[in-house]
């Protein structure tokens, strides 16, 4: 087991990435040993607060450099970790992304995006460099354009051929819509729908 206080780390221009007052898990260490395999039981963040920036619609995001340092371009063949995490607790989180340039609106746009009260409880079973399997069990946050998500609840497990999504629900304040299944092909464009929008 192990916990950090006030997890800091800051973007190429000093401003505040991401910041979590709080953050604990508990993991295995003899997969890690042996395999190399990273295997945790429990992840939980109080109150992470994330700052998604650009400067402008073309320049980079501020966390480039973050997708840069995981990015390799090493061809050569090399051992890829399995992670697991059975239980991913997030509390009353805020995420918000910000396209410095343009104008602040009280409608919602893409260029501004504010979520606060973000839930979230999630299982990802399978992240490996080729496969992802990640159960989410409840998903919920408030947008301050006033648009609210009660609920997300799904299965995605996707690869290099494609995706599934299954068991979704999505649960807004006016309706609900629902899903067995939602298959879509690397190959092509086209997705497949069973469910309901009520």
């Amino acid at each position: 087991n192990f916990s950090i206080d006030s997890l800091l780390l800051k973007d190429m221009v000093d401003d505040t990435l991401i910041y979590v007052p709080r953050l604990s898990a508990n993991f295995e260490l003899m997969p890690l040993i042996r395999k190399g395999d990273i295997n945790i039981h429990t992840v939980k963040l109080a109150e992470p607060d994330i700052r998604i920036t650009r400067v402008t619609p073309d320049e980079p995001l501020n966390l480039q450099f973050l997708i840069d340092k995981f990015s390799s371009n090493d061809t050569t063949e090399s051992v890829t970790p399995n992670i697991r995490i059975r239980q991913i607790h997030l509390y009353d989180g805020h995420v918000s992304y910000n396209v410095l340039s343009e104008p602040e609106s009280e409608q919602f746009t893409t260029s501004h995006i504010d979520i606060d009260n973000l839930q979230a409880n999630m299982a990802l079973r399978t992240l490996t460099a080729d496969t992802l399997s990640l159960y989410v069990r409840r998903i919920s946050f408030d947008e301050a354009s006033g648009f609210s998500l009660k609920r997300l609840r799904a299965a995605v497990d996707a690869s290099a051929n494609g995706a599934t999504l299954t068991r979704l629900q999505v649960r807004l304040p006016g309706g609900e819509v629902t899903s067995k299944k939602i298959t879509a092909k690397s190959d092509s464009i086209s997705t497949t729908f069973n469910g309901n929008i009520t």
